[in-house]
């Protein structure tokens, strides 16, 4: 973790910005376009965490025009994946998706063991899809997502992945819907965080509720 990022994670944005600007002028000074992409990559993270979205894309975009559009690397992942969120809270679904897509196209082609961010990322792209009513390409990604949260262990994220794979399921395959939905509980409670454990119940009983197994509601409750 650099200084800049630790500026950010403390809301120490002023001082962030600061910093990035400042590596702003190195870059300029040594004619180098990486370390200009990355502090602009870093002012539009800041835009971005001050909800400042409009002041942000164009910051990405200079980014990836200077550098990362045809250097792709780790900041480059970074920065599609952001510009992607940026994009969404902005209510652009479909171009969250595009710039997501992008994220994991790199991460896939040059770092493939990096299954947290690829988990991560799989899951976020199913939830624009979602949110865009294409449930197939939801639970196409949702699923890609689980193979790399179980490849990364991560058992809490793996009660969640199903638990969604089960709400995307559910009023269409109500089969499936329920396969997930013992797979959330399964691992929520492998997991050993009663959060995890209360929001895999809380879940079956919307579920049963759902398809009118009010019984088992009442026992889940």
């Amino acid at each position: 973790m650099n200084l800049l990022d630790i500026h950010i994670d403390k809301d120490e944005l002023d001082q962030a910005q600061i910093i990035a600007a400042t590596t702003r002028k190195l870059g300029i000074q040594l004619n180098d376009s990486l370390i200009s992409a990355i502090s602009w990559m870093q002012l539009a993270q800041i835009k971005m965490y001050q909800d400042q979205f409009d002041a942000a894309i164009p910051l990405f975009e200079t980014s990836l025009q200077l550098y990362f559009s045809h250097h792709y690397n780790r900041y480059a992942a970074l920065a599609y994946n952001d510009l992607g969120y940026t994009w969404g809270r902005n209510g652009n679904l479909s171009k969250q998706a595009e710039y997501l897509l992008m994220s994991i196209y790199i991460y896939e082609k040059y770092y493939p063991e990096k299954y947290g961010e690829l988990g991560v990322a799989y899951s976020n792209l199913s939830t624009v899809y979602y949110g865009l009513n294409e449930r197939s390409k939801a639970i196409e990604y949702a699923i890609k997502s689980l193979a790399f949260k179980e490849k990364k262990g991560d058992i809490a994220k793996l009660s969640i992945g199903c638990c969604n794979i089960c709400q995307f399921y559910s009023g269409v395959d109500s089969s499936q819907a329920e396969k997930y939905l013992k797979l959330c509980i399964q691992y929520a409670i492998q997991s050993k965080q009663d959060s995890r454990i209360i929001h895999s119940y809380t879940a079956a009983t919307n579920f049963c509720n759902t398809i009118s197994r009010y019984s088992e509601a009442l026992v889940l409750n």
